[in-house]
Formats: structure tokens, C-alpha cells, sequence
């Protein structure tokens, strides 16, 4: 959807997704520039330059921000996974190149789960 392309960002509609989900149980999986944009949307991290890599420090107000169920796994070489409450760092080295693709079988998989 546009609202995934955007990172939830600026348009009305995108503005609208966001109040939906703040009583909802969501997992979101932005990438580096989602991560980005969904910072900006929810007005966090405005002073930092560079908010990707302080992920693990921002990600969990931006999930506050957003909503009281939400859970995010911020994918990068150092992936994050957050609620408001807590957070969780992968360190683990996995390929050294994302490949197309990888972070929709990320989201398939995490949809899997959580309603297994």
C-alpha cells in the first residue's frame, strides 16, 4: 500500500492509517527510511541528523507514539525489535547483502507467528 511505500507519512489518508492504529495490536517492519519517515510522522528524533542509527533508542517512542500495542522490528545490520515497553537487539551477522524481497518474508513470517 502507499501508506507501507511512505512509512505512514504525510498525506491525510497516511494520517488517518496512523489514528487506526493506536488501539490496535500492529507489528510494524520499516527499513532504514520507513524508520525514517515514521519518525517524522510521529514527531520523534526531530533534533537527530541521523535517527537510523539510533534506532534502538528512538523505536520504542515511535511505537509509543503510534500506539499501545504496537511492536516493531527495525531492520538494519543491527535489527531492533520494540514495544513501548521494551527492546531487544540482533546482533547477530546475517548476510552481508539484503536481498529484494527478504523483509516481505520478514513481515509474513512475523504475521505467522502472531497469530499461531
Amino acid at each position: 500500500t502507499q501508506a507501507r511505500r511512505e512509512g505512514g507519512g504525510g498525506s491525510s489518508e497516511q494520517r488517518r492509517l496512523l489514528e487506526a492504529m493506536r488501539s490496535a495490536h500492529v507489528v510494524l517492519t520499516p527499513n532504514k527510511v520507513e524508520f525514517e519517515r515514521l519518525c517524522r510522522a510521529v514527531k520523534v528524533g526531530e533534533e537527530a541528523e541521523e535517527k537510523f542509527s539510533r534506532a534502538a533508542e528512538l523505536a520504542p517512542a515511535v511505537a509509543g507514539r503510534i500506539g499501545e500495542n504496537v511492536v516493531m522490528v527495525v531492520k538494519g545490520s543491527r535489527d531492533v525489535i520494540c514495544s513501548r515497553e521494551e527492546t531487544w537487539l540482533c546482533e547477530d551477522e546475517g548476510s552481508p547483502r539484503r536481498a529484494g524481497g527478504q523483509g516481505d518474508v520478514l513481515a509474513g513470517l512475523v504475521l505467522t507467528f502472531s497469530v499461531w
